[in-house]
Formats: C-alpha cells, structure tokens, sequence
C-alpha cells in the first residue's frame, strides 16, 4: 500500500516512473488520478485489475493508489519482470500476475473471485476488435457496482476496431452502461447507476484540470444522448464547450 497522501501519488509517479517505455500520455494520467481520487472521496474500495501489461506504465499509476486490503491484478500474454521489480518497490505484497491469453484469465480463480470487486478495469490487451470485445465484457462482469471501465486506444485511427468494441458493447447494453468521459485516448464507462455521481464530481472539478493542462472540456449534447463528456487539446481556444444548441458560459450547462 502507498503511503503517499493522494495529492501527491501523480507527482511521485512523474518523479519516478516518467521514463517507463509506453503508450500512457500525460493527460491521460492526469484523468486517472482525477477519478482515481474521486473514488477516495465517494468512499469507493476496491482491486485493479489491467488486460495488457508491456512495461507497467499504466499499471504502477493505477497499483499506486490502492489501500490496504486492495490487490493489483495484472494479466498478460508474456512475462513481465520490469513491472513485477517496480511494483514491488511501491508495494512487496497483495500483487497477482497472470500470464496467460485474457480469454483463458478470464477463468482464473484470481480474477473470477474478486467478481464485483474490482473498482478499476483497464482494457489495454490484443488490439484486434474481438478480443478487445471480450475484454470489456470480462472487467464488467467483474467491475464493482460503482467502478471503472478504461478502454484503450478509443478512436485512435490506428485501430478502428477497438472503437468499435466499445460501442457495440454499449449497444448491447443500453440501459446499464454509460459512457461518462472520452479523451486522450480512452474511453471511460461506468454503470447507469452511478453515471449521476461521477458526472456532478466532472461538471463540478474536471475543468479546473483542463485549466491546467491546456484542455477543453466539451459536452456537446444532452446527457439522454449517450451522456458523455470530452476532452481535447485547447489549441489556444475555449477551456469549455457546451452545448451546441445553447450559449457557451459554463460547465454547468451540461446537466440538460
């Protein structure tokens, strides 16, 4: 378990971990450790649970912030010693790897008994529109009731097919997914249930961190139309867009 306090894990994983090789932009930690910190405050516990290691750079931001009694689960196809070695600095115990294909993980003790107890999930695994698919449906089954769905790579050209994946599988799932927040190369889903919590933690606080790293916040249509929030590169412009049917003053235009 981290005995940083939470303002302080980004920082210490910027200080420590920056040269990590891979694919997991500064935004992007920058909205982990914006929602990761919004469970601290909703009282949200739980595991982590990661499809797709490489080199840890994901997985040791995400493991940084569990709490006593909380288990990093990591799976992948290869074996992963720079990431086992880094992890067991920040934390020597309550750590399980799994090497293996995620649809064989998806029956491993370590994953199935912590079903409905895993408050994050990230989806970062075989990049082919199937697999990933099977992937999303594994971290929900087993995504705590107030949890986290993150999908890599969503709307990254590269792979079509992942976008793809995420949204056939809200389509398959009308009523009890939402996205609540695309940008930066993930998508962020979360049960309809608790789509209200986090979505008045971004209205509320997400434009302060677009402030600081020089992003807009965008909500362009009404929650009943899927219901997600945006971020992208500022370029110079707005720190908000709202609606865009309505005049743009402020975040809170968003709850329509």
């Amino acid at each position: 378990m981290s005995t940083l306090r939470l303002d302080e894990i980004l920082d210490h994983y910027h200080q420590q971990y920056a040269e990590v090789p891979g694919f997991f932009g500064l935004e992007s930690q920058a909205i982990w450790d914006f929602f990761l910190r919004a469970q601290a405050d909703l009282g949200v516990n739980g595991d982590f649970l990661e499809i797709g290691v490489y080199k840890g750079k994901s997985a040791i931001l995400g493991a940084l912030y569990l709490r006593q009694g909380e288990t990093a689960v990591l799976v992948d196809l290869n074996p992963v010693p720079e990431t086992r070695a880094m992890l067991e600095k920040v934390r020597p115990d309550a750590n399980v790897y799994i090497e293996s294909l995620s649809t064989e993980a998806a029956f491993n003790r370590e994953i199935t008994a912590r079903a409905g107890r895993f408050r994050w999930c990230h989806v970062d695994g075989d990049h082919t529109g199937y697999s990933a698919l099977h992937d999303i449906r594994l971290c929900a089954s087993v995504l705590a009731p107030n949890g986290i769905l993150v999908v890599d790579d969503y709307f990254n050209f590269r792979y079509p097919q992942l976008t793809a994946s995420v949204y056939q599988f809200l389509f398959d799932h009308p009523i009890e997914w939402k996205m609540i927040l695309a940008g930066a190369n993930k998508a962020y889903l979360c049960r309809a249930a608790v789509y209200r919590t986090y979505e008045a933690i971004i209205r509320k606080r997400l434009i302060t961190l677009c402030k600081e790293h020089s992003l807009t916040l965008c909500k362009s249509s009404y929650v009943s139309d899927w219901g997600s929030y945006s971020v992208t590169p500022a370029y110079g412009g707005p720190v908000f867009i709202g609606m865009d049917d309505r005049p743009q003053d402020g975040p809170e235009e968003a709850v329509y």
